[in-house]
């Protein structure tokens, strides 16, 4: 541990190395016997484990400042060379560029004065003129601002009340919140933005939250996959106990990468809590087994480190940011003895036959409500989740504009429900989705940097909970067809 803190590495398989190669080659032979028994012994500790949890959170940081720093100097640099050349007179200033006339807005978009002067790159949120006109946000030349605004006012008309299964889109745009995920648009909002504007928006809003991941951060290799794989295999061959299964697991991710190693983790912690076999009275499973017997083990690890003072919590007790609300699971922060900041929010329902659709709608609503109102508040997108059964799915509600959120859907994944099924559970795919999540939210929602402009005005006008809720019909009904798919 000295060794490692004295030269600053932050690579645990190269520290280790070098290590052995001085004791190998420049320690006398009476000494080196002593030197790798120590070594060996303390590999084997959960102090070697945090010390380079805490290593690799360093290194990360570091590499982040300095790719920052980076990013920046490119930017000013790019921007002095724009505003040179924008005052050099130009012999084509009346012939019309492709990309630019692409993105004129059509007659019937209202556009602003500085959208005619500044033409963004394709699909690609215009924020600069966001902070000098709050009345527009141009998207691919088209002013999203205007279109939301005219679908806000189109499901203000509809009549009350509202129909909550096959509307709650509408609703929630009632909320100011635009609720994105792919082929989950409601007819009604494809007849204002189109399909491909809302798809486009989508990938948009979700490579904001993946360029904040630096470039650094490893993704689960084949390797990585086939050596979990080997694990779990021993499990159902008998050759090793689940509890077993778990330390090697743990092992492993002690030489990964902190944030893939804490999804390894998480599914270690699953090998000690999941049923041998799935239980059959599905009826009986409450939602405080839901919490603490499938996610509690696998979304601590996930989102939450003790070293980082964020904690996962499962409080059902109203939060401050909407009191109406009783969130099942809040993410926050820890300032001395007490819980800081709101980091995210979690629903979770047992998808038994007590689940119905409209409940699971309610659900989606006071998350959109909770998010909205704390990512105004911290300034920072929000991550929530909402747990239907053993349906897992992820969300980030991100401010884009004066009175206009986006939630996005960044992840789903099928929970096993026993140890039987953890196989199927880990695959490279879902190790992807689970890690990804995993980035955007430590690199979104904690790892905030400061913002380098004025901020939106930050008062609220958007409707709470009580007053969107005053508008729903109590009714439900299991046929009414609803576009959010929560199984």
């Amino acid at each position: 541990m000295a060794f490692a803190r004295q030269f600053k590495h932050t690579d645990q398989i190269y520290c280790h190395s070098r290590y052995k190669t001085i004791v190998k080659n420049h320690i006398p032979q009476s000494e080196r016997s002593r030197l790798n028994d120590e070594f060996n012994n303390w590999r084997k500790t959960l102090h070697c484990t945090e010390f380079w949890k805490e290593q690799k959170r360093l290194g990360a940081l570091s590499e982040a400042d300095t790719n920052c720093s980076d990013v920046i100097n490119k930017f000013l640099v790019k921007n002095s060379e724009e505003v040179l050349a924008s005052v050099e007179p130009t012999t084509a200033s009346t012939t019309t560029s492709p990309s630019i006339t692409s993105e004129t807005p059509t007659s019937e978009t209202p556009t602003s004065a500085a959208a005619t002067t500044t033409t963004p790159s394709a699909f690609t949120i215009d924020f600069w003129n966001n902070e000098l006109d709050l009345e527009h946000c141009m998207f691919g030349g088209s002013d999203i601002t205007a279109f939301f605004r005219k679908y806000q006012n189109h499901a203000d008309k509809i009549p009350k009340p509202i129909t909550l299964e096959t509307k709650v889109q509408e609703l929630l745009a009632l909320g100011d919140v635009l609720f994105l995920a792919k082929n989950q648009h409601s007819s009604t909002k494809i007849s204002f933005f189109g399909e491909e504007l809302l798809d486009k928006l989508l990938d948009n809003q979700k490579q904001v939250l993946l360029n904040k991941i630096p470039d650094t951060c490893p993704d689960f290799t084949k390797e990585d996959y086939m050596a979990i794989l080997e694990i779990l295999t021993c499990i159902d061959q008998n050759i090793i106990t689940p509890k077993q299964a778990k330390l090697r697991l743990l092992t492993l991710a002690a030489d990964m990468d902190s944030l893939k190693g804490n999804v390894v983790e998480g599914i270690g912690n699953l090998l000690t809590k999941l049923p041998l076999d799935p239980i059959v009275e599905k009826n009986k499973i409450g939602e405080v087994d839901i919490q603490t017997r499938y996610y509690e083990p696998l979304l601590s690890e996930m989102l939450a480190d003790t070293t980082k003072k964020v904690i996962l919590r499962w409080p059902n007790k109203m939060d401050e940011t909407a009191p109406e609300v009783r969130p099942d699971a809040i993410i926050s922060t820890l300032i001395q003895l007490k819980f800081g900041r709101q980091l995210g929010y979690g629903e979770v329902k047992p998808g038994d036959d007590s689940t119905t659709t409209q409940s699971l709608c309610l659900d989606t609503l006071k998350l959109a409500v909770l998010s909205r109102n704390t990512c105004l508040k911290n300034e920072h997108p929000i991550l929530t989740f909402q747990v239907n059964g053993f349906q897992l799915i992820f969300y980030m509600t991100q401010r884009v504009h004066h009175r206009f959120y986006t939630m996005i859907e960044i992840g789903r994944v099928k929970v096993p429900d026993s140890l039987s099924s953890i196989q199927s559970f880990v695959t490279l795919k879902n190790l992807q989705v689970l890690l990804q999540v995993t980035q955007i939210f430590w690199y979104s929602c904690y790892f905030v940097p400061s913002p380098n402009s004025s901020p939106l005005p930050s008062h609220s006008l958007s409707l709470d909970i009580a007053n969107l809720l005053d508008m729903v019909n109590n009714s439900s009904s299991k046929y009414r067809d609803c576009p959010i798919q929560y199984n």
